[in-house]
Order: C-alpha cells, then structure tokens, then sequence
C-alpha cells in the first residue's frame, strides 16, 4: 500500500493519542471523562456480547474493533489509512483523541461508524445498490435515541431517530453483532443523558434556591447567619 506524507505524518499521531487516552482511562482519574457512566456500561457490554473464542478471548472481527485494539499495528494501518485516503477521512479528522476515548470502530468499503464517549461519527452509502455517493453525519451522545437497522444480503439500511441515513455494507462475520452493539449504543445513550438532564435540572433548582435565599437576605428578610447556613446546605447537595 502506498503510503502518502499525510499517513506517514498521521500514523505516529493516532498511536501516541490513542495509546494515551486509554491510558489515561486505565490508570487515571475516571471523573475527568466525559459520560464516564456511558463508558463503563459500553465496556460492560463488550464484556458480556464481543464474540469470544474457545479459549474466552475475544475475538478479533474483521471490522468492527474495540477502542484499545485500535493501536495494533494492522488495525492502525487501517483507520489511518481511511482517515487520510477516504470520503469519510475529514469527518473522522473532527475526533479529538486527546480528549475523545474511542471506544467502537467498524469499517466496510468506507463506510460504518466510530463511537467515542462524546460523538457517533457515521458513513454510509445510498441506501440503493447502485448509490455508491458517502453521506457523513456526526451524532452528539445526547442526540441518539434510537437505531432501527433492515438487514439485507450485503447491506443494511440504517435509521436514526426515525430517519433513513443510508446503508452500511455487510459483508463479514459482523452482522447481528453490530445490530446488537447499536442497540445497546442507542439505548445507553438515552439512559446515560436521561441521567444528565436529571442532575442538570437539579442542579438549576439548588441553584434557584439560593438565587431566592440572597434575594431574602437582601430584603432583610434572613441574617446572614441564616443565609451561610442554608447556602451551606444547599451548596453540599449540588
């Protein structure tokens, strides 16, 4: 394979950010990633559902890929190669691999999708056979709410929310898994910021009441005994 100045300068890059992020995940502070939850749910399930072998490990599929394995050499190869000789290479150049923890990657013919902890980054094809044109959509993690994936012979039409975004190719031994790994996407995805919204709208009702508390205080209504006490309390609960 030819191997152009922007995949030899690209390379290196992938697998000193990749490498560090996971990493980072592996031995550092948890807390400091975005959608933590969401991570270690998509971790417990490939747990539970990757494809083993007969010896419990997992196996490799031949394209679709878990995060860490990204930095193995022929798996490297591979992405680096999409990402710098592609129409899906400028939408995968959006990924931050220095704040972003890739954790899903599944490639076909230059389409498929990449799944950090912050984003859904998807190529697909027309969902005709003979529409070949690549259509790019990056999903945040709050956005995703559903998959509804139609399998066919060698291809899948693909929904999003009750949208028709394209086909992905199928051809490999990766069929019903993927199936099975974009539902659990979606269903994690809406858990998880279900969750966010939650402790968002409480956090803005604290909030409220201490905006309330100072306008008491003003008023002369509460010493400022009383306002540092009840501020205390609720700046404890946010």
């Amino acid at each position: 394979m030819f191997e152009s100045k922007e995949y030899k300068e690209l390379f290196p890059i992938l697998e000193k950010d990749i490498s560090d992020i996971w990493n980072k995940w592996e031995t550092g502070n948890k807390e400091e990633f975005d959608n933590k939850d969401f991570i270690e749910a998509m971790i417990n399930w490939r747990n539970q559902h990757h494809p083993k072998t007969f010896t419990g490990k997992f196996k490799q599929l031949e394209n679709t890929h878990f995060g860490s394995d990204l930095i193995e050499k022929k798996i490297l190869k591979r992405l680096t190669n999409i990402m710098t000789n592609s129409h899906w290479a400028d939408a995968l150049k959006e990924i931050n691999f220095k704040e972003e923890l890739p954790l899903y990657w599944r490639e076909e013919s230059g389409n498929g999708f990449f799944l950090t902890n912050k984003k859904m980054y998807m190529a697909f094809t027309g969902e005709k056979t003979l529409d070949t044109s690549i259509r790019i959509y990056n999903k945040n993690f709050n956005e995703i709410k559903n998959f509804k994936i139609k399998m066919a012979l060698a291809h899948a039409n693909t929904e999003l929310n009750g949208e028709l975004l394209g086909a992905w190719t199928f051809t490999g031994d990766d069929k019903k898994f993927c199936k099975l790994l974009c539902d659990s996407i979606a269903a994690r995805c809406v858990e998880f910021s279900a969750s966010d919204s939650q402790r968002a709208s409480s956090d803005i009702s604290q909030l409220d009441k201490l905006s309330k508390l100072k306008s008491l205080l003003d008023s002369g209504a509460l010493s400022q005994e009383e306002f540092d006490e009840q501020k205390k309390k609720i700046l404890e609960d946010l």
